[in-house]
């Protein structure tokens, strides 16, 4: 069965975290609950964390985007997936998910469906992120289906039926920077080489211009 409330890998570690007195809290809830016969009211603590994973997941894509695009002003040596996959213990594929799910939500979803698509789990929107990411275009009439998909399920069988099941856009232009700021321009399935930004440079107003380059080009990072 499909867990849809996460998109945490297998190969994700283990945070310790306590859970002692939100447990207690849980407890003393549903038991309340129980002794009022009241099943909705049961109901209402399970939704309420619920909610709260939907959300944590949301603002989670959103800090990853906001300190990937920041990353030179923490003036670390470390690359970033790297750096976050290490101390939150997630594998480097969670931490690049989460980012394309924020960079769907913001930049491609229709804004008249964007408040339907922040209610679905993260893992649902993972397909859909993924195949933008991949160079696949997205009409208003599937952006329609997939706002209405009810589940992960029926999400991943139209990506695949219908917004995969034609050749990736290869036209449009695009471009992406490798670790050591190395620029190349993606058109028609092709590379080349178009320069380089100083992404090792240690003087602040370097790597400020650099990060509001890569910020406001749209480039990808590798």
């Amino acid at each position: 069965m499909d867990d849809e409330l996460t998109i945490i890998t297998p190969l994700d570690q283990s945070l310790q975290v306590e859970f002692n007195d939100v447990l207690e809290v849980v407890e003393e809830e549903i038991n309340a609950a129980i002794e009022h016969k009241d099943f909705e009211e049961a109901l209402t603590v399970c939704a309420k964390f619920v909610n709260a994973i939907k959300v944590s997941g949301l603002v989670l894509a959103k800090v990853f985007y906001l300190l990937h695009n920041a990353w030179s002003e923490f003036e670390l040596q470390d690359d970033f997936y790297d750096a976050v996959s290490s101390y939150l213990g997630l594998h480097r594929n969670t931490v690049v998910n989460y980012e394309r799910v924020y960079i769907m939500l913001a930049y491609f979803v229709p804004e008249e469906l964007r408040d339907e698509f922040k209610q679905k789990p993260i893992m649902t929107l993972v397909p859909i992120a993924n195949a933008i990411d991949q160079g696949y275009d997205i009409d208003d009439a599937e952006w329609e289906k997939l706002a209405h998909a009810p589940d992960y399920k029926t999400t991943g069988n139209l990506v695949r039926e219908e917004v995969k099941d034609r050749e990736p856009r290869t036209s449009s232009l695009s471009i992406s920077m490798d670790r050591d700021g190395s620029l190349w321009v993606w058109r028609d399935g092709d590379s080349k080489f178009v320069g380089s930004l100083e992404v090792n440079d240690e003087d602040d107003v370097v790597q400020r211009a650099v990060n509001r380059i890569i910020h406001n080009s749209g480039i990808m990072r590798k």
